[in-house]
């Protein structure tokens, strides 16, 4: 009941952005920002009838991009946090567009390349977000040809090995 303390001790991800803040994501209680300053913790959460909210309270990934932006992955699509405004801009498959996600459960967020991002589904596929004109390209299994990109369109973590290979 402490509004000041963390939203709930189910924690999916922790993530520390460029200026050493710790963003937490919650399964189920939203996104909390600490402040090692006072200690305390901000939380966002979706508010069904506001648009400008995190779009669903089951967070799985965070990341922040070269310029600061702030990405979050939910069960329900991607955000992207206007810090300034405190607002969510969101990111979901839509039926009537090939340009959108392709799946909105969100795993994993990996940078590629320069306004790139490699965005892991479940059951979606990999998504790959041009961060200029937010648009999606899809790269999904091919259950009528074997030479498909992936066997299966569920990805749970994008790695990057020291020898370059994804």
């Amino acid at each position: 009941s402490d509004t000041a303390s963390l939203s709930s001790d189910n924690v999916r991800c922790i993530y520390e952005d460029k200026t050493g803040n710790l963003w937490i994501g919650t399964w189920g209680e939203g996104l909390n920002l600490f402040d090692k300053t006072t200690e305390e913790f901000k939380s966002y959460r979706n508010q069904p009838h506001n648009i400008n909210s995190l779009s669903d309270n089951r967070i799985s990934c965070i990341y922040e991009d070269d310029r600061g932006n702030l990405w979050i992955g939910t069960t329900n699509g991607l955000n992207l946090f206007d810090r300034n405004n405190k607002i969510f801009k969101h990111y979901q498959k839509e039926k009537s567009n090939n340009k959108s996600l392709s799946s909105d459960n969100i795993t994993c967020i990996y940078p590629f390349g320069e306004n790139k991002l490699w965005i892991g589904t479940y059951l979606g596929g990999l998504n790959i977000l041009n961060t200029k004109t937010g648009e999606f390209e899809h790269v999904q299994q091919n259950e009528k040809d074997n030479n498909t990109e992936l066997t299966q369109n569920t990805i749970r973590c994008i790695y990057k090995d020291k020898a370059g290979n994804i």
